[in-house]
């Protein structure tokens, strides 16, 4: 079995740390910890990959296999990050209606954002009048997007980081760990800015998570650019990337921390013209 997914190929799972692969009727799951399981254990989500013409019947056995599993090896608990629900549509309503008739208890429902490039038309169209008068401000005033090949990773990773924590954020990656994933895994990680004259005005770093979907991992800016909204256009020229690449979902990541929303950044990428959608957390308990 191939999974279609980056954050849950084996070579990326093997940087995770140790874990347990459980398979069954062509359906996996990898299961990191001890007594109290979680999957992923350092990504944006884990939980299930399914081979192709699987369905209701052979995930209802997956899950029958883990409650084995379970009452064999005293597990206590398994919480479970499952992707947004954008990346497989057809299979999100099923999923969390089996894992509900198992048990299993919503810990979190996180807010996503996703673009669809299939049926979205153009960036264009779909933006605020507000979004769309800063975006052509920009492209009066000479701003343009661009890919950086080689990055500078003390530059990107103190760039991203300044722009977090001036909003009140956190980094999830350090600089080490981010320039290791780049060449780690060659031609997922990627680079992008949008600069004006040389200097740079915004950043974004994106994760190819399979062939169909992009993921904007990180954006930030540079507060004496801000009155340009630089990252209008940097969210512009990612959308027409993600066309030339025929990606089908351009991943905006989510608008809240466990399920508490950010109303700011919900409405930025509202504005963008962000389709609304969810990212859910769950567990199971089976020693409470």
């Amino acid at each position: 079995m191939h999974p279609s997914f980056l954050f849950q190929k084996p070579e990326f799972l093997k940087r995770q740390g140790s874990y347990i692969l459980l398979e069954e009727s062509g359906i996996r799951i990898a299961l990191f910890g001890e007594a109290n399981l979680f999957s992923p254990a350092r990504a944006p989500f884990g939980g299930f990959e399914f081979e192709a013409g699987t369905g209701p019947v052979e995930f209802s056995r997956m899950l029958n296999c883990l409650d084995e599993y379970a009452a064999k090896n005293k597990i206590e608990s398994l919480e479970i990050v499952l992707p947004p629900d954008a990346y497989c549509p057809e299979r999100s309503g099923w999923v969390l209606d089996l894992l509900s008739d198992f048990d299993y208890q919503l810990v979190f429902k996180d807010l996503n954002f996703h673009l669809n490039t299939s049926t979205s038309g153009s960036f264009h169209s779909n933006l605020h009048r507000s979004e769309r008068w800063k975006l052509k401000k920009a492209e009066r005033e000479g701003f343009g997007f661009k890919q950086i090949v080689n990055p500078d990773w003390d530059f990107v990773h103190a760039f991203v980081l300044a722009s977090r924590e001036r909003k009140g954020y956190k980094l999830s990656m350090t600089k080490t760990a981010l320039e290791d994933s780049f060449f780690s895994f060659p031609g997922a990680y990627r680079v992008w800015r949008v600069d004006k004259d040389l200097e740079c005005a915004a950043i974004a770093v994106t994760v190819t998570v399979c062939e169909e979907i992009e993921y904007i991992f990180y954006t930030a800016d540079d507060l004496k650019f801000r009155r340009y909204s630089p990252v209008v256009m940097l969210h512009d020229g990612l959308f027409k990337q993600a066309l030339l690449e025929n990606r089908r979902i351009l991943d905006m990541g989510t608008a809240s921390l466990m399920g508490e929303v950010n109303q700011g950044v919900a409405d930025f990428k509202r504005y963008l013209g962000g389709i609304e959608g969810n990212r859910i957390c769950l567990r199971k308990s089976w020693n409470p």
